[in-house]
């Protein structure tokens, strides 16, 4: 059998085993491009709003510990059934995780981690879960002293950028950056946006009274308040 395998500190590696052995040959492996000596990763869980237990990825540098000063940066995207499984990129290993970031990714729902339940948990007049979710796993963070607010900073992009958006606005004592990727922040007027009106089946039509009375409660371009920073 053909396996892949890959991880944040493992590049994509594809390996040939033999039912009944278990050793493995790699047959061809992409390269490294950061030391992931003394770097180390592991999952944890976060209790949203309603109870459920979100998990999520810490990519901890080398000689890290639970200080509550340590920088880092929480990425999520939490919509249309995408998983956010673990990845290699020698980017975010190179400018973050070996000059002293941690580096986190959250599973919130809306995304595809345990099946069409855990995306559809997060669906239209539900979407504010994924928020909440998000905001758990932040807190927890701060919580379990890997980071302080004074230390975090969020990243999305596209619904992700959304996601941070609407978290941004909800809880911005949470945070002390935001990396907002091409985003979706008025969801009063994003259907008439290129590829938006597919969206609908997602977000819902905010031309239907019905779908903008729980879309207007987390569209970051509304919920913007004066006074707030």
């Amino acid at each position: 059998y053909l396996l892949n395998t890959v991880g944040f500190l493992q590049p994509d590696a594809l390996q040939l085993g033999r039912v009944g052995s278990d050793e493995r040959q790699t047959l061809k492996a992409r390269p490294s491009f950061f030391k992931a000596d003394g770097m180390r990763v592991e999952q944890r869980f976060a209790t949203s709003k309603d109870g459920t237990k979100v998990p999520y990825f810490v990519v901890w540098p080398q000689g890290a510990t639970a200080n509550g000063r340590n920088p880092t940066l929480l990425y999520g995207y939490g919509g249309f059934e995408v998983s956010l499984t673990p990845w290699y990129s020698g980017g975010i290993g190179r400018v973050w995780g070996t000059q002293g970031g941690v580096y986190v990714v959250a599973n919130i729902r809306g995304g595809g981690e345990f099946g069409p339940g855990w995306h559809q948990a997060a669906l239209l007049s539900n979407k504010q879960k994924s928020y909440d979710d998000f905001a758990a796993v932040a807190e927890d963070l701060i919580r379990q002293k890997i980071t302080s607010a004074e230390h975090l900073g969020i990243e999305g992009g596209s619904n992700g950028g959304l996601l941070v958006g609407a978290v941004m606005v909800q809880r911005p004592e949470l945070f002390k950056a935001v990396v907002c990727q091409v985003p979706l922040l008025d969801m009063r007027r994003y259907h008439q946006l290129l590829a938006g009106a597919s969206w609908m089946a997602e977000y819902g039509n905010p031309d239907k009274p019905e779908d903008w009375a729980f879309m207007s409660r987390y569209s970051p371009y509304q919920n913007v308040k004066a006074g707030v920073k």
